[in-house]
């Protein structure tokens, strides 16, 4: 497991939101450590938008090319299915490197490969590994401006002038 003894921010998931959150933490310098099950990427490199980018982008291709007249370099035939293919598999091939594991440890992000279970409000154990980072604001705040729990505690609000008389809107 990476060096820290109690994270600043420990991200769960390293798709899009998980990616971006752990960069800018460390950015200001907290210690973050990521962790992820499968592939770092998440659903938008390996299966969502960048493998649909690709096939749209080589359907326009050939749309383009039949409308013109002129011959599309995706044919219309079994092969024009492999080298669409292909051309996702170049797409995800581009990025992923930017997604992995090197790229954000050079961006002082650590990263840990499995499922992650909170076992306390300041552990969690990641394929039985033990995690801590320091607890996040006390369990009887909340800033969703909700007038309260269902155990009847009530919510803090910011102070902030005008904020406490205003229509809310969550």
């Amino acid at each position: 497991m990476p060096d820290s003894a109690v994270w600043d921010l420990v991200v769960i998931g390293g798709g899009s939101a998980g990616l971006v959150a752990s960069k800018t933490a460390a950015g200001f310098g907290a210690s973050v450590l990521l962790v992820e099950r499968a592939r770092l990427g998440g659903d938008c490199l390996w299966t969502g938008c960048v493998p649909s980018k690709a096939l749209i982008a080589a359907a326009h291709e050939v749309h383009s090319a039949t409308r013109s007249g002129r011959p599309a370099t995706l044919a219309s035939s079994s092969a024009s299915f492999r080298t669409a293919m292909a051309s996702v598999d170049r797409a995800i091939q581009t990025i992923a490197p930017v997604d992995s594991r090197e790229a954000l440890e050079a961006e002082d992000v650590a990263v840990m490969t499995g499922d992650a279970r909170f076992t306390s409000d300041r552990t969690l154990t990641v394929d039985g590994t033990e995690v801590r980072f320091p607890a996040g604001a006390p369990r009887d705040r909340d800033l969703t401006n909700s007038p309260g729990d269902r155990r009847g505690r009530s919510r803090a609000f910011p102070h902030q002038r005008g904020l406490l008389g205003a229509d809310r809107a969550t």
